[in-house]
């Protein structure tokens, strides 16, 4: 972006820019409606996802429920699993 701090800030707005899942390849236009076909009902928002990765790093109820989200990206899901696995080894005598 050429902005100092830009990313530091753009991660603490809470704005991770990833808000929906492209299922099929078309064309969008001004007008066009989009339709929800399916809701977890033990989803997170984006906003708590993202905190949850960005902020609250103590969560590991959170994190386990990020973790199971299905639609969760491969690489969100792997850092929830990274920080379950440390927590798991941190509790080991």
């Amino acid at each position: 972006m050429g902005i100092e701090g830009f990313q530091e800030r753009f991660r603490k707005s809470g704005r991770c820019g990833f808000y929906y899942r492209l299922l099929e390849e078309g064309m969008v236009g001004a007008g066009d409606s989009f339709i929800p076909v399916h809701r977890d009902p033990e989803s997170l928002s984006v906003a708590q996802v993202n905190a949850l990765l960005f902020f609250d790093n103590g969560d590991l109820d959170g994190a386990r429920k990020a973790w199971n989200i299905a639609a969760l990206s491969h690489g969100w899901k792997e850092s929830f699993a990274g920080r379950l696995r440390k927590a798991a080894q941190a509790t080991k005598p």
